[in-house]
């Protein structure tokens, strides 16, 4: 493995990144990819998570997982399901927080509402009777 600069590997780190938003996970992207991770500041799957969409990302950690291990794309894919089912579950909880916290403002207006309307009634009713 040939020793590379700073300049060398952030240079590497850019051509990579590129290539992946191109879509060109070619098995030699893979190994370059692979190759990169053994130098300082050659986080290149932490520059990925920046520069590219949330499923772009997903779809390339998937792509470079099975060039490397294709045995694993059940379980890859299992995985993945799981941490969408679990996202969907917070997403449906904070909702229906949401929605509680809604309803008991909601609720408070109206007892204050009535007791503002029962004062109205006794007041009304007051200055009938006198």
């Amino acid at each position: 493995m040939k020793l590379m600069t700073a300049q060398e590997i952030r240079s590497e780190v850019k051509a990579i990144t590129a290539a992946v938003k191109r879509h060109e996970w070619t098995p030699e992207v893979f190994k370059r990819t692979e190759a990169i991770l053994y130098y300082p500041g050659g986080d290149i799957f932490n520059t990925l998570r920046r520069e590219l969409l949330p499923e772009e990302y997903e779809a390339f950690d998937r792509a470079y997982c099975n060039y490397f291990r294709p045995d694993l794309t059940d379980l890859t894919d299992w995985i993945s399901r799981k941490r969408k089912e679990e996202a969907w579950r917070q997403k449906k909880a904070e909702i229906l927080k949401q929605k509680q916290r809604s309803l008991r403002k909601e609720s408070e207006l109206l007892e204050q509402k009535e007791k503002h309307l029962q004062k109205q009634r006794q007041n009304l009713q007051q200055s009938k009777n006198d």
